[in-house]
């Protein structure tokens, strides 16, 4: 008997571990797509937490006289059922429930004939019993079909019999007991007992055969014992005192080698197996899978898409890339000319020809100063901004291209790439803008430089500010000075221009060779990278989720096998 309990807690560990993996294989699959009730969800948590704390059921059935009870307790090896420590747990007319040991629970229903037999009953009495021993005695794990030895299957069992073997499938897991053997075989004599028991099975056999419609390979799988609960009525106490006595002449060894065959074979979890394995795993495995499939094909191939659209989105920002260090490298020769040309024109000028060299050269508050230095920055950044923002509106278009197509393949697409790739509206207004206006945004406003800060606050208006004031006071008093007083205060102002030129000039190359140049010469530059980063790790992920997809494919191929072999 403890080898039977020991199967029946092997079998229910294999079962609980293999529902676990199903439950985990589902939420998995959730990430590709699949898509499974909320009930098939909650039946197969129920069946889990059912399991946990499944007992090992036995259903008894058979008529009134038949011992049921008595042969439960040899089964068990308690011999008097008295020291079963039974507690009845649920009964009625049809059944009765008894939990034994906090081990096992005893399922006693008389069959439907004993139930005829013992009440008067109408149609409705008879579906309503019919019920109640499906619901038990389909949670069994054995069933002991008791039957009297003389005359083991009357025709008044024929309909109870097709019910429970053909309607509710309970035969794998059956023992069909032979009850009372010394009635009809001498126990002590073993040859006399296995010449009686060979008769009776062949016949028993042979009725079922015909009775429930069974082929050659299901008749030979019928289990059939034949045991004496109560040898020559000697009585318990006689057979509690004499136990290997009482081994040797029940025969309930072959009882139990029986029930622990089936338990190893199927612990009564065949019903549950068989129906996950085709409500669940083969809905999954025949329909679900070749669908997410079909999906995850159809998005390889627009995911191929976005690789090669990525291949040449980086290459075109590659190039722009190399045009922006040539931008740089133009700037710091230009306004490094430019400056050192100012410079030798200041040093080269006098009292009679500073004032033509103002007009011409720094202009009103710096005026032409500050359009040169725009000048610069516009020739060689509006190209690469023109480039830039029709690059980036090229770049949405394609998003939402590629994302319309990914969204019709699933319900999440790829968490929507156009919603989290595609680059915000006003980057591209803003660069769009600055075309636009041209020197307001590229370049310097001398007179506003304090304010605006394109480049980086470029003091430059400050200081030409001082410088021509000083000069312009050194103009009007030509009358009023002495020619040595005026060539001194000269020659201080134009050294003071040509420090605030060399100061400026230095601030502008710092501002070309910053951290920040890209971003404030081409603000929509990094962005337009990073947004084609994520492509490539859109495209990786997928990659990673296409070899995942795999694994769990095969893992469902494994778990199937799984419940196939337990079925």
């Amino acid at each position: 008997m403890s080898e039977t309990l020991r199967n029946h807690h092997d079998n229910q560990a294999k079962v609980i571990n293999l529902l676990s993996k199903l439950e985990g294989f589902i939420t998995q699959g959730q990430e590709f797509g699949l898509d499974v009730s909320i009930d098939i969800k909650a039946k197969l948590q129920n069946s889990l937490n059912t399991l946990q704390g499944d007992k090992l059921k036995i259903a008894l059935i058979g008529g009134f006289s038949e011992g049921k009870t008595s042969i439960a307790a040899a089964w068990l090896g308690k011999i008097d059922p008295a020291t079963m420590n039974i507690s009845a747990s649920e009964s009625s007319n049809a059944v009765k429930i008894y939990d034994i040991d906090e081990q096992y629970q005893l399922i006693d229903t008389p069959g439907l004939y004993g139930y005829k037999e013992q009440v008067n009953t109408d149609a409705r009495e008879i579906e309503k019993y019919k019920d109640i021993t499906k619901k038990y005695v389909s949670e069994a794990h054995i069933i002991l079909y008791v039957m009297n030895s003389k005359n083991p299957i009357k025709e008044s069992h024929v309909e109870d019999l097709k019910w429970l073997f053909k309607d509710l499938n309970l035969l794998p897991r059956t023992v069909f007991v032979l009850s009372r053997f010394d009635e009809v075989a001498d126990v002590e004599d073993e040859l006399d007992y296995q010449d009686k028991f060979k008769i009776k099975e062949q016949n028993v056999k042979e009725r079922l055969k015909s009775i429930l419609s069974l082929n050659d390979q299901e008749t030979n799988n019928l289990q059939i014992v034949a045991i004496s609960a109560n040898p020559f009525d000697e009585g318990v106490d006689y057979w509690m005192e004499n136990r290997a006595e009482f081994e040797q002449l029940s025969h309930i060894k072959l009882l139990q080698n029986a029930t622990s065959e089936i338990v190893k074979k199927s612990g009564g979890y065949t019903g549950l197996i068989e129906e996950t394995r085709k409500s669940i795993i083969s809905d999954i495995l025949i329909k679900k899978i070749p669908e997410i499939e079909e999906q995850q094909l159809l998005m390889s191939k627009e995911m191929e898409k976005l690789n090669q659209f990525y291949e040449l989105e980086i290459g075109a920002l590659n190039l722009i890339s190399k045009k922006i260090v040539n931008a740089k490298t133009n700037l710091r020769s230009n306004f490094n000319n430019y400056f050192a040309d100012l410079v030798m024109q200041v040093q080269g000028t006098s009292i009679e020809t500073i004032g033509e060299f103002l007009v011409r050269e720094i202009g009103n508050e710096g005026s032409i100063i500050s359009s040169r230095i725009n000048e610069y920055f516009q020739n060689e950044t509006n190209q690469i901004n023109t480039s830039l923002n029709t690059q980036a509106i090229n770049f949405n278009a394609e998003i939402d291209n590629i994302d319309t197509a990914l969204g019709s393949l699933t319900k999440k697409g790829l968490n929507h790439l156009a919603k989290n790739i595609k680059l915000d509206g006003t980057t591209i207004l803003a660069a769009r803008n600055g075309l636009v206006s041209g020197g307001k945004l590229i370049g310097l406003n001398l007179k506003d430089a304090l304010k605006f800060k394109p480049w980086g606050a470029i003091n430059l208006a400050g200081s030409i500010n001082k410088a021509l004031p000083l000069i312009g006071i050194a103009v009007d008093a030509w009358d009023t000075w002495s020619q040595a007083k005026k060539q001194e205060e000269f020659q201080r102002a134009k050294k003071e221009l040509v420090e605030n030129l060399q100061t400026h000039q230095t601030e502008i190359l710092k501002h070309i060779d910053a951290d920040d140049f890209i971003n404030n010469c081409f603000p929509i530059f990094n962005d337009l990278k990073d947004k084609i980063q994520e492509i490539k790790a859109t495209h990786t992920e997928h990659e990673l989720k296409t070899k995942s997809f795999a694994s769990w494919r095969k893992e469902g191929m494994i778990i199937e096998g799984e419940f196939r072999s337990l079925s």
